[in-house]
């Protein structure tokens, strides 16, 4: 994203007056596109390709109704969707979402009844894995990991330029953040989960959507019901077991589905040996 940064430095725009609002864009549209396809990488030059055209969005969501045939194409958000288990499995399973990429791969299982059979020979398609996210090489951090030393790698987002580096605003109250200053929770319209309003006025914004709950929706004193400490959810929650709760001051609540995903239970605040033993003896 940086690069595309380059050809927008310095760039102002303006629409022309919005009688009809394909034709009141198009104008930028073509502007940005003629800045864009002067960049180059590698001595390779920027392809720009045109938007989904009205017949192949029908098409595409044909093809997603196989998967869930109770989705309605205005279910567009996150929140919407995670209404539909059956998507939400397909998802899960055969797909790989991040914040500039949606990648599918079929799954080549005999029992699914969603992919067609896989036509590649099966030694090539065995070789076929999910484009890696990029990582800051060790020798050198201003540069990435050459691609092939990460693919078929497990890789993640926290190095993507856009989320690295994330700070609050400077110009804050010091200790505006308490968890006693929590006035009100708000549902983010996207993903859906809880978010803190502190004295009415301030929300963290270097929270996204892949960010979890924050501690100052647990520990403030108004009344508010459980919900997962990941994905925000108050649905299938896992017991903690005794040892976490006598051996840490909070633990944070986890459901079934995030602990299928790899999750364990966010603790803070671990006791000390002296302290477990008197609470022990009080039992």
């Amino acid at each position: 994203m940086s690069i595309l940064n380059l050809a927008l430095q310095g760039v102002a725009l303006k629409r022309e007056d919005m009688k009809e609002l394909i034709k009141s864009i198009k104008i930028t549209q073509e502007f940005l596109e003629n800045r864009i396809s002067r960049l180059s990488l590698h001595d390779l030059k920027f392809k720009i390709t045109s938007p989904a055209i009205e017949t192949e969005i029908d098409s595409l969501f044909e093809s997603i109704l196989t998967a869930e045939s109770q989705l309605t194409i205005n279910d567009t958000t996150l929140v919407e969707l995670r209404k539909f288990h059956k998507l939400k499995e397909f998802i899960d399973t055969h797909c790989q979402i991040r914040q500039y990429s949606f990648q599918i791969k079929k799954c080549n299982n005999s029992e699914c009844t969603i992919c067609l059979p896989v036509e590649l020979p099966i030694e090539v398609f065995d070789e076929l894995h999910f484009l890696p996210d990029t990582e800051p090489s060790i020798a050198d951090s201003n540069h990435y990991k050459d691609f092939t030393s990460i693919y078929e790698t497990q890789t993640s987002e926290n190095f993507r330029p856009s989320k690295a580096g994330q700070l609050e605003a400077d110009n804050l109250p010091q200790g505006i953040f308490n968890n006693n200053r929590v006035r009100e929770f708000v549902e983010c319209d996207f993903c859906g989960k809880i978010r803190c309003i502190y004295s009415i006025v301030f929300i963290r914004q270097s929270l996204s959507c892949d960010s979890p709950i924050e501690s100052g929706y647990y520990s403030n004193r108004l009344k508010k019901p459980p919900i997962c400490y990941y994905c925000g959810k108050n649905n299938s929650l896992v017991e903690a077991t005794d040892d976490l709760l006598h051996g840490y001051q909070s633990v944070y609540p986890l459901c079934s589905n995030c602990q299928l995903l790899g999750h364990s239970f966010h603790t803070w605040g671990k006791k000390k040996v002296g302290e477990l033993t008197r609470k022990r003896k009080r039992e």
